[in-house]
């Protein structure tokens, strides 16, 4: 007999459930992937997370978006779905506009440059997303598959955690919130 506190059996799988607060969801987790080196926890861990660096196409200003991916070869594929929402987040405005971007994943943070697949390329990429079309299925647009492909010779270092590991920034202050402390070296 099963009482209070006692696990009745394996663990259901459960549908996941959009978080209430985006906004909040997005800075916890993009604080957890800086600080682990890609690694998350808790509901979250297992989970493939990229920080992608778009510039705002009307504010010029850094914006920063947490992005479930897929590699394909030495590429990273990207859907622009915002849970499915009726329209594409700004992150793929923002692309649109300039296709130069950052991208974090795991230890590695690199210059990319984003474009939309076309369709016979969307067609073979869509299946490397296991939420793609289930996400597809709750909106009647069709979601963008996006492809950043890694500039050479244009990668960019994490930032260092450690004062002592600080370097002198030659373009300014730094955009990012989570490090605002410490100089950039981008």
């Amino acid at each position: 007999r099963a009482g209070k506190g006692v696990a009745r059996g394996p663990p259901r799988n459960r549908p996941h459930q959009s978080p209430v607060d985006m906004e909040a969801f997005h800075r916890e987790h993009m604080a957890e992937v800086r600080a682990n080196q890609g690694a998350l926890m808790g509901q979250m861990a297992g989970r493939k997370l990229m920080l992608l660096t778009t510039t705002g196409s009307e504010s010029g200003q850094p914006r920063t978006a947490v992005l479930g991916f897929a590699k394909d070869s030495n590429r990273y594929v990207i859907v622009a779905s915002a849970n499915a929402a009726p329209e594409n987040p700004s992150w793929y405005g923002n692309l649109v506009t300039n296709p130069q971007v950052t991208v974090e994943v795991g230890a590695e943070k690199f210059s990319a440059r984003a474009r939309t697949a076309d369709p016979k390329e969307r067609e073979r990429v869509k299946g490397l997303l296991p939420f793609f079309e289930g996400q597809q299925q709750k909106t009647t647009r069709a979601l963008p598959l996006v492809i950043l492909e890694r500039e050479q010779g244009r990668i960019a270092p994490r930032r260092p955690t450690s004062p002592t590991l600080r370097l002198a920034c030659l373009s300014g202050p730094c955009p990012d919130a989570c490090c605002a402390s410490l100089p950039c070296f981008n």
